[in-house]
């Protein structure tokens, strides 16, 4: 996972957009792997991963395409798999599901007792 100066913000585009293009550059210095893909992720909490993934098809004439993975943590399970058309589509989406992502981890706080 890339490092994040501070936290990313749920609901502050700017942030989000440097985090995700600095994901998107660095993701480019990995190899890619057997599937044709390489993934980096951008964000975790105790529960849910979000990834950049790039993958092509087998032909290597193809250009890569970008979407973004929600993860289960414990389980490395797919919980929602989203086609970007480009970056800014991904910054778009990334924006979306932290947001999500906040709330839900507010929730389960709220729930278990934790503050």
């Amino acid at each position: 996972m890339i490092k994040e100066r501070h936290p990313v913000s749920a609901t502050d585009p700017d942030q989000a957009e440097e985090l995700v293009a600095a994901a998107y550059l660095q993701m480019h210095a990995l190899a890619w792997r057997e599937d044709n893909e390489r993934q980096i992720a951008l964000y975790q909490n105790d529960h849910f991963k979000i990834s950049l993934v790039e993958w092509r098809n087998a032909s290597l004439h193809d250009e890569p395409q970008l979407r973004l993975e929600i993860l289960e943590r414990n389980s490395n399970e797919i919980v929602i798999r989203r086609g970007c058309d480009d970056l800014e589509h991904a910054v778009e989406i990334f924006v979306r599901v932290r947001s999500a992502l906040a709330s839900l981890s507010a929730t389960s706080h709220r729930w278990s007792g934790r503050s």
